[in-house]
């Protein structure tokens, strides 16, 4: 009998044990007990990237020409860039067109195509770098292309405006990066017209 009692006796123990687990499951956990702390995983907000022109406008008088540059700026992990641009012939010409340092590290030239039409007004670019350079991650701005211009004529407004189109950064796997764009315009004074000839002359 004391053998038969001593098991009951555990058994009683038992469902206590069982109880209480059951009650802590149900009610929380228990007064006193410290309360368990969040878990911080330490997190990165990667910029919005820019590309464009670094200067709001550039200036180039009629027949004149001037360089500008494009440059991408705030970017992380940058290995890839493209981007378009038409213009109206009558108004401007490409001289030439070539890659920006970001494309010519360490005096290595990477696979880029820049081209352009000045029949039907158009600029091309498309860029990538490859081992052994590295892509560019950084605030600072990093040049990707530079267009120079010549102006053969003006319109009225005194402005032709430069418009990125069709524009493109990427990271080593391809996968796109968000930006925003700046665009520029060639500011482009009228000559002043000469004084009119006197009619009345004696």
């Amino acid at each position: 009998m004391s053998a038969l009692k001593i098991n009951w006796n555990s058994l009683r123990w038992v469902g206590l044990a069982a109880l209480v687990i059951v009650c802590v499951v149900l009610l929380g956990k228990p007064a006193g007990l410290a309360a368990a702390q969040p878990i911080h995983m330490p997190t990165f907000e990667s910029p919005v990237a820019t590309i464009g022109f670094p200067s709001g406008t550039v200036n180039i008088p009629i027949n004149g020409t001037g360089t500008t540059d494009v440059q991408v700026s705030n970017v992380v992990n940058l290995a890839g860039v493209e981007f378009h641009m038409t213009f109206d012939p009558a108004q401007l010409q490409v001289v030439s067109t070539a890659a920006g340092a970001f494309f010519n590290q360490n005096g290595v030239p990477m696979p880029v195509i820049p081209t352009h039409d000045n029949a039907t007004g158009k600029v091309d670019f498309v860029g990538s770098v490859v081992p052994p350079a590295v892509p560019y991650s950084g605030a600072a701005p990093v040049g990707v292309g530079s267009i120079t211009w010549k102006v053969v004529s003006c319109p009225v407004s005194g402005q032709i405006p430069l418009t990125l189109v069709n524009t493109k950064l990427s990271d080593p796997n391809g996968a796109a990066i968000t930006y925003t764009r700046n665009d520029s315009s060639i500011v482009c004074p009228q000559p002043e017209a000469l004084p009119a000839a006197p009619t009345n002359l004696t």
